[in-house]
């Protein structure tokens, strides 16, 4: 139990729930699709070789196809290059390798320790689309999903989309990017040899091989390459708000759907010169302190063993976890300023966050004294302010006023900074997911209280599936039918329309600032979203970074 009380950061919650329920942890390899008695095999041509996927009735799914080359041995820590040709046909029934990374259960994402699995040779996507081909001359749009995790966890084939494929007629990519220090470790050895001119940035670089690929391959699965919306949940939405800003992803979407994460997060924005630095200290806690020899002894270390040493620098979650850096080739500026200038991918863009984010994070604050050290780790000299502003008297309790803090300064309100900063060019919707009942399969012991519309309980009504948080059969009939417009919307949005019909039911950000709230029951918006999350004393105490 002294263990479980150390614990911060939601992902390893979804392991041990996991471990608790016996569930699959790779719900992605459909085996209502592969396994089906009716299951056929469908060859498709790809640039690199023919894949033979499966095709049943619930949908037709290519599993475990590599879009780039393995990226170890001198390639660890270098841009993805492209994958080895074959010319027998290749089984794409089967997953690939999820990257290399560890369950822990330290506090905070990348504080190190904890079991590895997965493997350095893990750059493969999925592809799941409708069982019948698309009508002549009309192929459907494409969604190319991002998974979370902090930057230190998941895979792509920890969801099935085949629901959401088959019901709103577009083809789903998901994909595998490599992580942690993997993915995004900065040392000025690796700038220095870097053609970006900076490091930090290969799990974006892997993000954007898999968008090429899916622009030159995805025409023979009868997917559009110029209709290509990417998304994702959490660092899946950090990623897809850094692409909007690189040069290097440009024209590969045409649309963004950003679920519970905004790369202008000042807490998380960390510039590549920073970064470099950390990564000199990482580097000696993995026994590399000679800089002449530093990136040679660095390529040596085994991948697990990175994985399990602890961050240097700050990320994601603030001190001591991993994401993007700014300041390279890959992100030149600083996300907000790219932003305001108007040096971005100006597509249409769906940006939300879940009403109670913070309550997973806060499953284990029971007690002032440790909601006070979280607080001070993550706000240093502003820590005072905030626990005078969130307190246990003005929350309700120790563990809602820690999620209180996460929920507005994390997610909320800087989402709503980014909804204001792209509505001046861009199409822009806004929703809050707002469910109190969202179906959540943590033990009720392990969740402290009502978890409402938790981080990341938005996912089984996306995707209509089971995965490890939560299973759709425990929908009310309320809930199945918000999941369905749920699913209608996003599909509606990858079709290139409005997510509602009439537009009234959804209308574009501006300046009321409304956000749709999808919850069961009557339609509704809110226009005071930034009040409700305290917007302002959050831009006042935290600025720009």
């Amino acid at each position: 139990m002294k263990l479980l009380q150390t614990l911060v950061w939601p992902v390893p919650l979804v392991m041990i729930s996991l471990m608790l329920a016996g569930c699959n942890v790779r719900p992605g390899k459909v085996p209502h699709i592969v396994d089906a008695d009716s299951a056929q095999a469908v060859t498709v041509k790809t640039r690199s070789g023919p894949v033979v996927g499966a095709s049943a009735a619930p949908g037709t799914a290519f599993l475990g196809i590599p879009y780039a080359a393995p990226p170890v041995g001198d390639l660890r820590w270098k841009p993805p290059q492209p994958p080895a040709s074959w010319s027998d046909p290749r089984d794409a029934r089967k997953l690939g390798s999820a990257c290399t990374q560890a369950i822990s259960l330290n506090p905070g994402a990348g504080e190190g320790g904890g079991l590895p699995f997965g493997d350095e040779d893990c750059l493969f996507l999925n592809v799941y689309l409708p069982a019948a081909p698309p009508a002549a001359g009309n192929p459907w749009p494409v969604m190319a999903y991002l998974p979370g995790g902090a930057f230190v966890l998941g895979a792509g084939d920890n969801y099935d989309p085949s629901r959401l494929a088959t019901e709103q007629n577009v083809v789903v990519v998901t994909i595998n990017y490599r992580l942690g220090p993997l993915g995004f470790l900065a040392h000025p050895a690796l700038t220095a040899e870097s053609p970006s001119g900076g490091s930090g940035n290969f799990g974006l670089m892997d993000q954007q091989a898999a968008l090429r690929w899916v622009r030159d391959n995805i025409a023979s699965f009868g997917g559009d390459p110029a209709r290509v919306t990417l998304f994702g949940e959490s660092a899946g939405a950090w990623s897809t708000c850094y692409q909007l800003t690189s040069p290097g992803a440009s024209r590969l979407f045409q649309r963004a759907i950003l679920q519970s994460g905004s790369c202008v997060d000042p807490v998380s924005m960390a510039p590549v010169a920073e970064a470099d630095a950390d990564g000199v200290a990482y580097a000696a806690k993995v026994g590399c302190t000679d800089p002449a020899a530093a990136l040679a002894c660095l390529r040596e270390v085994s991948a697990r063993t990175l994985v399990r040493t602890a961050s240097t620098r700050r990320g994601i979650v603030g001190p001591a976890s991993w994401g993007p850096v700014w300041g390279d080739g890959v992100v030149p500026l600083r996300p907000d300023v790219a932003f305001e200038q108007g040096r971005y991918a100006q597509v249409p863009v769906i940006v939300g966050t879940n009403r109670d984010e913070g309550r997973l994070f806060a499953i284990t604050t029971r007690n002032q004294e440790t909601f006070e050290t979280r607080i001070q780790q993550q706000f240093g000299p502003k820590a005072a302010q905030v626990l005078a502003r969130y307190t246990e008297a003005t929350q309700g309790s120790v563990r809602l006023a820690f999620a209180g803090v996460w929920t507005d300064a994390r997610l909320a309100c800087p989402s709503d900074a980014l909804r204001q900063a792209l509505r001046p060019r861009s199409e822009v919707y806004g929703y809050e997911f707002a469910d109190d009942r969202a179906p959540i399969s943590l033990p009720a012991m392990m969740q402290g209280g009502p978890m409402g519309a938790y981080h990341s309980g938005e996912l089984t009504y996306v995707f209509g599936t089971r995965w490890a948080l939560a299973d759709p059969a425990d929908f009310d009939a309320g809930q199945a039918a918000l999941a369905t417009a749920i699913r209608t919307a996003w599909g509606r949005f990858a079709h290139g329309q409005p997510p509602a019909s009439p537009a009234s039911d959804w209308p574009a950000f501006g300046e009321e600032g409304l956000v749709r709230i999808l919850a069961p029951g009557p339609v509704r918006q809110s226009a005071d979203f930034a009040q409700r999350h305290d917007c302002a004393f959050w831009s006042g105490v935290l600025g720009a970074g």
